[in-house]
């Protein structure tokens, strides 16, 4: 926002030819008065010449008193507390004994589940290709996070992030043990995949390490985060509304694929979220 500046005129007093002739009539008057020895009825500091140069005072010199930019800084600072608020967090997985998107039950063969240190470990090997979870609630727009780490497997080795699922339809983020990434919708319509994104390598991430991984669906807008930084911005009309799921797949029959989940949680969007689609976020 521009400053508006205020401009003070300064008013130049001219002097004027008829009122100079005016005091020299006068003066001329009072000096022949003088000489024939009149008293002076009126004095000569009466003359009301004062009264008019005072009439000049520069009023405009009061304007810039007026605090005028004053008002800018507290429209600007009013919506920061909007910004900074704590999004709601509508689902949350602390891995305890009461779970809601994963279980410790019917493992198929080659499929072990576990808990361990707050985490939850799938582990697929065997000829058993793979193992899927889901959860059942559904939510709209939203930001989803966790962190993963690929505690063993290969460069076949994926996980499987699911959402939107809705009426079979579901988005798949896919995160190769060969350090890459990409996105599919699968279409129950169509009974087809369509590529949202190619598969391209995760530069400068190793997935043998804790990845953290945050995606922000909102409208037929979705942005992929690997830790903190901007991965991948799509637009995808799609149903808004969906679940949740989680899969492994060992790639290769007859090796083994053990991944971690941690910290998995879904919250409300924030301000500071939806600035990727304004193309105001460095990532």
């Amino acid at each position: 926002m521009k400053t508006p500046s205020i401009q003070s005129t300064n008013t130049m007093m001219k002097t004027n030819p008829s009122r100079r002739d005016a005091l020299l009539f006068i003066c001329t008057s009072l000096l022949l008065a003088c000489r024939i020895a009149r008293p002076p009825a009126i004095p000569a500091t009466t003359v009301p010449l004062p009264t008019a140069t005072s009439t000049a005072s520069p009023t405009a010199t009061a304007l810039p008193s007026a605090p005028v930019p004053t008002a800018s800084p507290t429209l600007v600072s009013t919506p920061t507390p909007t910004a900074t608020a704590t999004p709601k967090i509508l689902f949350q997985e602390i891995f305890d004994d009461e779970l809601i998107c994963f279980n410790l039950y019917n493992e198929p063969d080659g499929v072990k589940l576990a808990i361990g240190n707050g985490q939850y470990l799938i582990s697929v090997g065997g000829e058993e290709n793979g193992y899927y979870t889901e959860c059942k609630a559904g939510f709209n727009n939203f930001v989803l996070e966790f962190d993963t780490t690929l505690q063993q497997g290969n460069d076949a080795s994926l996980i499987g992030i699911y959402f939107r699922i809705y009426t079979g339809s579901t988005y798949i983020l896919w995160l190769g043990g060969d350090n890459t990434y990409c996105l599919d919708y699968y279409n129950s319509d169509t009974e087809e995949y369509e590529l949202i994104f190619n598969c391209w390598p995760a530069t400068g991430l190793d997935y043998a390490d804790t990845i953290h991984v945050k995606i922000v669906a909102y409208g037929d807008q979705i942005a992929i985060h690997l830790n903190d930084q901007l991965a991948a911005l799509t637009f995808h009309p799609s149903e808004p509304y969906g679940r949740l799921g989680f899969s492994v797949y060992n790639g290769d029959p007859g090796t083994r694929t053990e991944i971690l989940f941690d910290n998995i949680i879904v919250r409300e969007l924030s301000p500071a979220d939806l600035q990727v689609f304004l193309g105001e976020e460095n990532g």
